[in-house]
């Protein structure tokens, strides 16, 4: 724990000082560790050295001296023995003295100017035939005492006594040799130090200075590249990281870009429901972040109309509907469309609804992009953006307003079925209306049928019966009675054809065929026309009660508006099979009409109603006709789900 802290105490101290530093310290340190790990060698290693040299030194002088000692002691000759010890003495300035014993102990000759000192004698005794050195100290200094014996001990024991102060010298020597040398080492380390923090910091720097660069960003900022080094190195990782970073913020940014331009759309299309809104809306936000001034679009109606859109970009923005010219019925852009994506560049020549000139909502002179409206594999339209800053559209703002195109087909389809829903909510109200009225009309003309015709032929029957019982005769009442039956029979028939109008009870008992030709029969012969009635394949077939109805109800409407509005002479009805469906055509010869014209009319109701009744079944109504071609009223009805339980459907 404790070593630790320590550590972790050292590590906060060391990171709160520069690189410089560091390098600074850390030669500092080594230098110094150096000098003085060499001193304590040269104290230690050296010095060891040093002494066993002196004492190898020693035992050499002594050996030599105890030769010619043993002759003069032999002879008893203390006077050369003391001749030599002294020429020994002066030959040798690091012996301090020499003294021979015999061996017995006592001493035969000495080099001592101020007499033997006795202490020597028992400081260094030979246990044997080897030679022993004794450090010792003195007023002198620290002396290593050498004993040789003289003939293996026999004769006595030399010994000569060496001064260490050469020693010392030469430790002291090495050692302020090494403490002048340390300081003369350190100071070009710490230059060449200096100068590789330099180096080091500059480098460091560089990559510094960019990262904090990156991390404003600003990522065309680049690390210098200094060397080959690991820093070299580490500054071109940085480079190639920076650029992957600037690629994948440029990414990122366009993305961002891209999602803020289709939430834009999204939202602009979302609070809008009408066509005209939606389209303003988008083309806004589309326009302001993307720079584009003008544009045009082109949407294609279900009965091939066109629709034409001019949209400037403000402040204010227009959005202006226009009247495409007369003969035009589509854009030529989309042939151009088919085989490619999208069109760049200038407006494809040729098209009259966007290279017409038409002032300032002029899409000519600037670069253009024409992307197609899909939706669900249906072109519903063309859009046309223009700049005029001279700007083209990049890869990227393609693909952008390929994806807004998208969008906005999208948001025109559902502003389409918006509209539709709202048409055909009106028209339901209408049509309720128009149900309510003819149910009023209907309660009105029955309750006149019955009071005029049934109301008055009870009366009759009344008066009749009452003249019946005042008759006597048997031929008046015969007579009587035989108007009465007369009266009951034309009160029933009369009953019995406003049952029928009310509901056929043949549709439910014998199914949509008899139904149908007792009722064509009926309208024959009422409104003296030829109608000629045809079967195929459905004599047998039953269907669910509402899809007969609906049928039914379907042709009797075609009918009556033949009746009422065609002025023809022959009326033909069909009624097949067809694969998987029932096909019903009403066809005339009549005055015929201009059909997108009757359905925008009020006058429409009655398709209107035909069309509701075909829904409810999931059948599809066309009419199709021209003034003075006729009319043909087609009802496809899916069998799926139509034909009566039990019922043959082959």
């Amino acid at each position: 724990m404790v070593l630790g802290r320590l550590w972790t105490r050292f590590w906060s101290l060391a990171g709160g000082v520069s690189i410089l530093v560091k390098i600074m310290g850390i030669v500092l340190l080594v230098v110094l560790a150096l000098g003085l790990a060499v001193a304590w060698y040269v104290r230690n290693n050296v010095a060891s050295s040093l002494n066993e040299e002196l004492e190898l030194r020693g035992t050499a002088i002594g050996n030599g001296l105890a030769v010619h000692a043993a002759d003069y002691i032999l002879t008893d000759d203390l006077f050369e023995l003391y001749r030599v010890a002294q020429n020994s003495l002066r030959a040798d300035e690091d012996v301090r003295y020499i003294y021979i014993e015999d061996a017995e102990g006592r001493v035969l000759v000495h080099t001592f100017s101020g007499g033997f000192p006795t202490d020597l004698l028992s400081i260094n005794r030979l246990e044997g035939t080897g030679s022993r050195a004794v450090t010792l100290d003195s007023d002198q200094g620290r002396l290593l005492d050498v004993a040789v014996p003289i003939l293996d001990g026999e004769a006595g024991t030399l010994h000569v006594g060496l001064s260490t102060a050469s020693v010392s010298a030469a430790i002291d020597d090495h050692i302020r040799f090494i403490l002048i040398a340390t300081p003369l080492v350190l100071i070009p380390g710490l230059a060449l130090a200096y100068l590789l923090a330099i180096v080091i910091t500059r480098a460091l720097g560089g990559v510094v200075r960019a990262t904090e660069a990156v991390g404003q960003g600003d990522f065309t900022r680049k690390a210098p590249v200094w060397a080959k080094d690991e820093i070299g190195r580490l500054a071109a990782a940085f480079n190639r990281m920076t650029e992957r970073l600037r690629l994948s913020y440029q990414q990122l940014l366009r993305r961002d870009r891209e999602l803020s331009i289709l939430n834009a759309v999204a939202r602009a299309t979302s609070r809008s429901r009408t066509l005209d809104d939606v389209l303003k809306g988008a083309l806004d936000n589309v326009c302001e972040l993307m720079g584009i001034q003008k544009g045009r679009l082109c949407l294609f109606e279900a009965n091939r109309a066109l629709i034409s859109f001019a949209y400037l970009y403000g402040p204010p923005s227009a959005m202006i509907r226009e009247l495409p010219p007369p003969d035009v019925v589509t854009c030529p852009c989309t042939d151009m469309l088919v085989a490619q994506p999208y069109l760049v560049g200038q407006v494809p020549q040729g098209c009259p609804i966007v290279g017409q000139a038409r002032g300032n909502t002029s899409l000519a002179g600037g670069p253009g992009i024409c992307l197609p409206l899909r939706a669900r594999e249906r072109l519903q339209g063309v859009l046309h953006l223009a700049r005029q800053d001279g700007m083209g559209f990049a890869d990227e703002d393609i693909q952008l307003l390929t994806a807004v195109s998208e969008q906005l087909a999208v948001a025109v389809e559902n502003a389409q079925l918006w509209e539709d829903l709202k048409a055909r909510e009106e028209t339901k109200g209408r049509l309720l209306d128009r149900v309510i009225a003819a149910q009023e009309e209907e309660r009105r003309r029955v309750a006149q049928e019955l009071h005029d015709e049934a109301g008055q032929a009870l009366t009759s029957v009344l008066v009749e019966l009452r003249a019946l019982e005042l008759a006597k005769d048997t031929h008046a009442v015969n007579a009587k009675a035989a108007e009465l039956r007369v009266l009951a029979a034309d009160s029933l028939r009369t009953l019995q054809n406003i049952a029928l109008e009310l509901r056929p009870s043949m549709l439910d008992d014998m199914g949509l065929v008899p139904a149908l030709r007792r009722y064509i029969q009926d309208y024959a012969a009422r409104h003296a026309l030829e109608v000629d009635f045809q079967t195929s394949g459905v004599e047998e077939l039953r269907l669910q009660p509402a899809a007969e109805t609906a049928i039914y109800r379907i042709i009797q409407e075609a009918l009556t508006n033949v009746a009422r509005h065609a002025a023809a002479g022959r009326v033909g009805v069909l009624l097949t099979r067809r694969d998987e469906e029932l096909v019903a055509i009403v066809e005339d010869d009549g005055r015929g009409f201009d059909v997108a014209a009757m359905k925008q009319a009020e006058a429409s109701l009655g398709i209107r109603g035909m069309e509701e009744r075909a829904s409810l079944v999931g059948a599809r109504l066309t009419v199709e006709s021209e003034p003075g071609s006729g009319t043909t009223v087609f009802v496809e009805v899916p069998l799926a789900g139509n034909v009566a339980s039990g019922a043959p459907d082959g």
